[in-house]
């Protein structure tokens, strides 16, 4: 039920307004673009940010009776029921919207009515069609290692879904870091349920009308990409070998082995006129599959190698790993930098063996990382490739992954888990710009 339901009946030119349900607090910002921004309380909010900070938000009117409450903020207007937490929303005096509220055992669910002609789109990258509508997906950053149709979670989440109908769009995007669980009416019964493990939630809904409004104003929310280098847009070239899975096998099937086998590639497409604008680099080039380092026999005078190729044309893109070799030495220096659990530095296992992992959360962390990628940027590597950084902690074939009680230097790493390779990202592209002084990096991240 709703509290001080009656004080006052109207308000104009308020910013924000706020009901309190029982055991619920929800508070509603309009603006001028018409973003609806909903903060769902129940004590401190507990996990990280991915919005940016808004402003430009629009004077409220509202409107109370003994069975609703009324909010309007230009063309938007949000209908609040007294009984219960559900809301109805209008565009232009036209509803698009119905959201009923639910608090149960520290989850938050939001259902969303769905016609079944509407189609769903969104969640990151999902094994399933382009209209995600009949199934229910988890977001959880995760490495399938190989996947068939349907398989999920997979690498990349995102808790950001647009609704599109034939003569109107709207979405709505969680402001979190944290797995949620998002139904898209697997039932049949028209209706989505978005369901989310707390007891606080920040989410905005993004009012179209149109598909391109509804990604214009996301964008808006969530920060715009850097503008890639011109080359990015070419074709490029990269051949994946097969990783030494099992235990103690230090060699790998395919891929480019030596320096010589690049060039003998790279003049190949020039002589037949293919075009190609970047060679890609997989872990073959390492001494050991350690990152940040070359082999010193097989790309030996990498140098000299990487100076013909940009000479041919050719932009070099490197892997890395998130893992660093786990010594005595490292733990001893860094230990503070690394993913933990039971207050010391976690220990997976990466194509190198026994490795740690580093804990993006930590400035420190990003600032050393961002460093080390000097050895192949003024090398002439011209793009950063960041891989298996959902993370994988373990990448042998028969492991049994086990993130439980992970610590970040900021607290639980389940709530920092999809955030790992953007931060991750964030360090790279600092690296980009302290040593090629680029504000158009490339960086391919497979999370």
């Amino acid at each position: 039920m709703l509290k001080n339901y009656f004080e006052p009946r109207y308000l104009t030119a308020i910013s924000s307004y706020k009901l309190c349900y029982d055991g619920l607090s929800l508070t509603v910002k309009v603006t001028e673009d018409h973003i609806i921004c909903f903060s769902l309380e129940n004590g401190r909010r507990d996990t990280p940010s991915i919005i940016r900070s808004l402003k430009n938000f629009q004077k409220l009117d509202t409107e109370r009776s003994i069975d609703s409450a009324e909010v309007i903020g230009g063309k938007a207007t949000i209908e609040f029921s007294a009984s219960k937490p559900s809301l109805n929303l209008k565009y232009s005096n036209k509803k698009f919207a119905e959201i009923n509220l639910q608090k149960t055992n520290n989850y938050i669910t939001l259902k969303v009515y769905s016609p079944l002609d509407e189609k769903l789109f969104g969640l990151g990258e999902k094994a399933s069609h382009l209209n995600l509508r009949g199934r229910k997906y988890r977001l959880l950053n995760s490495d399938p290692s190989i996947y068939r149709p349907g398989d999920d979670p997979l690498y990349i989440n995102v808790p950001f879904l647009m609704f599109v109908r034939k003569d109107f769009s709207y979405g709505i995007i969680l402001d979190t870091t944290q797995e949620s669980i998002f139904d898209l009416d697997s039932s049949n019964k028209e209706e989505v349920s978005i369901i989310f493990p707390s007891d606080s939630l920040g989410f905005y809904l993004l009012i179209g009308p149109e598909p391109k409004d509804v990604v214009s104003k996301l964008t808006s929310l969530l920060g715009r990409d850097l503008r890639p280098p011109l080359w990015a847009f070419g074709f490029h070239q990269s051949r994946a070998p097969f990783p030494p899975v099992f235990p103690m096998l230090k060699a790998t099937i395919g891929g480019f082995k030596t320096m010589e086998k690049v060039m003998e590639i790279a003049s190949k497409f020039r002589e037949k006129n293919i075009p190609c604008d970047a060679i890609y680099l997989d872990i073959d080039h390492m001494d050991n599959y350690v990152p940040f380092t070359w082999h010193p026999k097989r790309f030996r005078d990498h140098k000299k190698w990487l100076e013909k190729l940009r000479e041919m044309g050719f932009k070099i893109v490197a892997i890395v790993d998130p893992y660093i070799g786990m010594n005595p030495e490292i733990v001893s220096e860094k230990g503070r930098m690394f993913l933990k659990r039971n207050h010391s530095p976690l220990v997976g296992y990466g194509w190198l063996g026994r490795v740690l992992l580093p804990d993006f959360t930590n400035p420190e962390t990003r600032k050393w990382w961002s460093d080390l990628h000097r050895v192949y940027l003024e090398a002439g590597v011209s793009g950063i490739w960041n891989d298996m950084n959902e993370p994988t902690i373990d990448v042998r074939i028969f492991r049994k992954t086990d993130y439980r009680g992970i610590q970040t230097s900021k607290g639980d790493f389940k709530k920092y888990r999809n955030l790992y390779a953007n931060q991750e990202a964030e360090a790279t592209t600092q690296a980009f710009r302290k040593y090629l002084k680029s504000n158009r990096p490339f960086i391919l991240s497979r999370a």
